[in-house]
């Protein structure tokens, strides 16, 4: 029988969320045709079911460095490098401990990971693909000359989830290979219309997300209070499904609090929902283990966030024959979502456009509906997970050859 090649694959985030669930839907349809090893840091995303057939490394952490157009490092963000400076040395050695494996190529799961990358690239001496998935600062400076330079030397094919990621790495004028596929869904069937399109009394109004600011999470609940406000929440309740992105009462929490990188935000959005009196409307779900159903029982998806870019719950929403409600800056390029047929885009950062927008579909029962279904067959025809899934193939192949 054939050895089959094996892949090291570097994640950076502990959360489970979008990066990690596109990238065990690869892993999991390659790991018969390859010898899948996974280094990534210990946290929620090792609970996910997808990666116990892989060869996991988990670690405290893996070093990153962000100069994301959200992320950037700025004023007292700065002090964040100092995690990432203790977290350069877990990474190192876990890559260290692997330096006798035969790597046919290593995968970086997003550009933070650049510097990492340059070790493992040191290390193993095979090509490096780095999946770009945020939206990069276009301010030309130290940093992203720095980042260019890296990224020309010592980086093989970059791969970027959508037009957006692939025009932001302009500022880094890179001149090698770059190719966009979008993120991976396996579920890709025909959608029952009896009950994705039911018409129902109330109308249940849904954000899936870790608590981040920049995730739009207030502005959410801004919507919900100005619709309580003008007298027009009734029949209308909105949902929450997630909760505080860290745990705040560990001495890391009780740190990042010390310094403002965060705050308590679910016991911020309980106090706000008590003095509203909101409580009959603006429901707190915590983590849902089943995003299955919760799409199947909501009715209107939001992504009202401040990153310029559509998240994986509008995807995961529009599968399911839910339309979204999308916060964006560029509105002209989005391949997501279709404005005012597949869903909504809005301004970011404005609730009360937001509430507006709920209110239209909540009382416009036909347009809703009518738009959930025309948002199934676009993400339908966006998403082949096989034809994503070729096309990553392809380059695996192209780059160990």
């Amino acid at each position: 029988m054939k050895e089959k090649k094996s892949i090291l694959f570097i994640h950076h985030n502990r959360h489970s969320g979008g990066a990690s669930k596109s990238l065990f839907n690869y892993l999991n349809s390659l790991q018969d045709k390859f010898d899948i090893h996974l280094i990534f840091p210990k946290g929620t995303v090792s609970k996910d079911p997808n990666i116990k057939n892989f060869e996991l490394i988990p670690i405290i952490g893996v070093s990153q460095f962000d100069n994301s157009e959200i992320g950037f490092y700025q004023g007292r963000r700065w002090l964040v490098l100092i995690r990432e400076f203790f977290f350069f040395f877990p990474s190192i050695f876990s890559i260290l401990k692997l330096k006798n494996k035969n790597f046919t190529v290593v995968h970086l799961n997003e550009i933070s990971l650049i510097f990492i990358g340059v070790i493992a690239r040191l290390v193993f001496s095979c090509p490096i693909i780095l999946h770009v998935r945020t939206v990069q600062n276009n301010k030309w400076n130290l940093r992203s000359k720095l980042i260019s330079i890296l990224l020309n030397k010592f980086i093989d094919q970059i791969i970027c989830i959508d037009t957006t990621v692939l025009n932001s790495l302009k500022v880094y004028k890179i001149k090698k290979p770059i190719e966009v596929i979008r993120n991976s869904f396996e579920k890709n069937k025909e959608i029952d219309k009896s009950k994705k399109f039911e018409r129902n009394n109330i109308t249940k109004v849904a954000i899936v997300s870790n608590f981040l600011i920049y995730k739009g999470i207030f502005d959410f609940y801004e919507a919900a209070n100005i619709l309580k406000e003008t007298n027009r929440i009734e029949n209308i309740e909105f949902h929450v499904y997630g909760d505080n992105f860290r745990e705040m009462n560990d001495l890391k929490g009780k740190i990042m609090q010390f310094f403002g990188f965060q705050f308590d935000i679910s016991k911020k959005l309980k106090e706000k929902i008590q003095s509203d009196s909101l409580e009959h409307h603006f429901i707190l779900k915590g983590f849902a283990d089943d995003l299955e159903k919760v799409y199947e029982n909501i009715d209107i998806l939001c992504f009202p966030s401040h990153l310029n870019a559509v998240g994986r719950p509008v995807i995961e929403a529009g599968i399911h024959g839910k339309p979204s409600i999308v916060s964006l800056r560029d509105k002209e390029n989005c391949d997501y979502l279709i404005n005012d047929s597949t869903g909504i885009i809005i301004d970011e950062k404005n609730p009360s456009e937001l509430a507006n927008s709920i209110y239209d579909l909540h009382k416009n029962i036909d347009k809703r509906l009518l738009m959930g279904e025309k948002a199934f067959g676009h993400i339908r025809n966006l998403f082949s997970h096989q034809e994503n899934l070729d096309k990553f193939e392809a380059i695996l192949g192209r780059v160990t050859n």
